[in-house]
């Protein structure tokens, strides 16, 4: 707490009601960027510009970092933001992890993968095939069902196509593709996706474990087996944040200096987001929200910068 006092003096307890973006106006009031309060919590910085984006439940980090992070602003913790709604029991994996006595936490757990990525579907703010095929894969191992049927599709009769040979060292969605006597650009059409994301399964230059659960429940559905199979290996992938790009001051480089208001600072995304594609390096979904963490990153710390200087 001596580092907290240091900081912003003795905190005081607020009591009005907050949402994620007056959290982060609050933050810049107390002059903390979010890479400090992820320190002090002890999460990813990335999970602190989503739930002040009111992107991300604050449920998932828990009772103890949610306090903490209170503390930290002088906030009193029942005023932080929550979700109001409770998830749905029809959902099939609140449904089922209920029927194992477990939690969205336990859950996560169970199959490895990071609680705070299935929030979004235990609430269904985003449906399951949007999350990557090995995550899909390792929740339904231990929920002890499969991919399709979590994904509200057929399962297909595991027994209708023979697995491949032990002695088969490609990736399966080739083995199978052959066995179903399609080239690549009639599995592309029967299947809805691209012939280059089968191609790069098939060379080993995408991982079927991380492409897009939806993706591998269509090549599966075209060829008639279960999408688990297509997995090469049929292992669970165990999710690794990607590196974010340094900051200035930890790499010595000077910041830009003046602030940006919330307007410049999306304009300069947009800005950026366009020169990817002018280079034909189109950002992904991901790829464009890291580039959206970062200039926020950098319109916080200006923010800061200001206000010291002022």
């Amino acid at each position: 707490m001596s580092r907290i006092k240091a900081t912003m003096g003795t905190p005081l307890m607020r009591t009005v009601l907050v949402d994620g973006p007056q959290l982060r106006r609050i933050r810049l009031d107390a002059r903390l960027t979010m890479k400090t309060i992820a320190e002090m919590i002890g999460v990813q910085e990335s999970t602190v510009s989503r739930i002040e984006r009111g992107e991300h439940p604050i449920e998932s980090i828990g009772d103890d970092k949610t306090a903490q992070w209170a503390e930290i602003l002088g906030i009193n913790p029942a005023r932080m933001p929550r979700r109001e709604t409770r998830p749905d029991p029809d959902n099939i994996l609140v449904r089922m992890s209920h029927e194992r006595g477990w939690t969205v936490k336990d859950l996560g757990e169970q199959a490895g993968v990071n609680p705070s990525s299935l929030q979004r579907y235990w609430y269904e703010d985003s449906p399951v095939t949007s999350m990557t095929a090995g995550y899909l894969y390792a929740i339904a191992r231990v929920l002890g069902t499969s991919m399709e049927r979590l994904a509200g599709r057929p399962e297909p009769d595991p027994g209708a196509v023979p697995e491949p040979p032990e002695d088969w060292d490609g990736e399966p969605l080739r083995w199978y593709r052959g066995q179903a006597g399609l080239p690549q650009v009639n599995l592309a059409v029967k299947s809805g996706q691209p012939q280059n994301v089968i191609s790069g399964i098939e060379t080993g230059r995408r991982s079927t474990g991380r492409v897009r659960a939806g993706t591998l429940l269509d090549l599966a559905a075209a060829l008639g087996v279960p999408a688990e199979r297509l997995i090469a290996g049929a292992a669970p992938l165990v999710h690794t944040p990607r590196d974010p790009r340094p900051d200035p001051e930890e790499t010595g480089a000077e910041s830009d200096a003046g602030t940006l208001d919330d307007d410049e600072a999306f304009r300069l995304f947009r800005e950026g987001v366009e020169a990817h594609r002018a280079a034909g390096a189109d950002p992904r979904p991901e790829d464009a929200e890291t580039l959206w963490e970062r200039w926020l990153a950098r319109h916080d710390r200006q923010v800061l910068e200001g206000r010291q200087s002022a």
